[in-house]
């Protein structure tokens, strides 16, 4: 199974960011820092010792992006006393401040250091983009199972509404187009939720709305503890869809099959919403279907829509 992970990216938004050191923590001999970043609603913590923030610092130098000077200097001696840590925590509080203001987007550098591929939007679709222009023609063509998360699909969705162009940074990598034309050839998506919170931040996981309209040719389709509330487009899938596998995210067949349908009415495929009567496509295409591993208290007439299953 060929699973999407991280990788090395920018940040470019709309929201408002911060940044600050909010504690310190003695680890064996070393201190780390934690350091919160917001963008928006959104907010998460990142820990590091003095080492990494040295680290970052001169790869930020090589690349011109900052004057040697301005990181707080390694100090030998008395590097453990609360007054040094406190006075420490504050100056590099002001060095990451400093570079939020300077850059929009952030240098690479610096994104991965603060996580943004992880709990940012722009951050998560740009990383994204990147792998696939990387590896997205090796994952189309080994036929294997493409594993992605609630997170990369809610990031995809959200970036495709921000009055952006589809590259931010000048890097071609990073170009939202990879991600388009990789959802639009890919065949084979097991979306990989969970009820918990998202690493560090307040995003809740299963709360993560997304659309999957964008796959125009999925045949398999894999969703596990998701909220099918949260995910939008299911029903663009019924001229490809093969076989759909739901487990751990649904409440009823009918939540599955016709999420957008309030009431249904099962002879002859037409639905009644109280006003007006309107024909729904059957999922014609579908030759297996897996519902098990849900809370469904009976199997009701909606599942008559899976025309080949009978």
């Amino acid at each position: 199974m060929a699973q999407i992970g991280n990788s090395n990216t920018p940040n470019m938004g709309s929201d408002a960011r911060s940044i600050d050191i909010t504690a310190t923590e003695q680890v064996e001999t070393f201190t780390v820092y934690v350091i919160q970043v917001t963008m928006g609603e959104c907010f998460w913590t990142v820990k590091h010792r003095y080492s990494e923030f040295h680290e970052l610092h001169e790869k930020l130098v090589s690349d011109k992006k900052v004057e040697k000077s301005a990181l707080p200097p390694k100090k030998l001696i008395g590097n453990t006393s609360k007054s040094f840590i406190q006075k420490r925590k504050q100056e590099l509080a002001v060095y990451l401040q400093k570079l939020m203001e300077r850059y929009d987007p952030l240098p690479s550098h610096l994104s991965r250091f603060l996580e943004f591929d992880i709990y940012d939007v722009t951050g998560v679709s740009q990383a994204l983009a990147r792998e696939l222009y990387e590896k997205g023609d090796l994952i189309l063509s080994s036929g294997e199972v493409c594993e992605m998360t609630p997170m990369q699909l809610f990031a995809i969705t959200e970036r495709l509404k921000l009055p952006l162009p589809t590259c931010v940074t000048g890097d071609a990598r990073n170009d939202l187009g990879h991600i388009m034309d990789f959802l639009a050839q890919l065949k084979y998506l097991r979306i990989v939720g969970s009820h918990n919170m998202l690493g560090t931040s307040n995003r809740k996981v299963d709360e993560l709305q997304f659309d999957i309209s964008p796959f125009k040719n999925l045949i398999h389709l894999q969703i596990d503890i998701c909220d099918l509330k949260m995910i939008f487009g299911l029903e663009s899938l019924k001229k490809t869809l093969q076989t759909l596998c739901v487990h751990k995210s649904a409440k009823s067949v009918k939540d599955i099959l016709l999420p957008s349908v309030k009431d249904w009415s099962a002879p002859e495929n037409t639905v009644n919403d109280g006003c007006t009567t309107a024909y729904v496509p059957a999922w014609k295409c579908i030759t297996t279907a897996d519902f098990s591993r849900n809370d469904l208290p009976t199997i009701d007439e909606t599942v008559v829509c899976l025309l080949n299953l009978f």
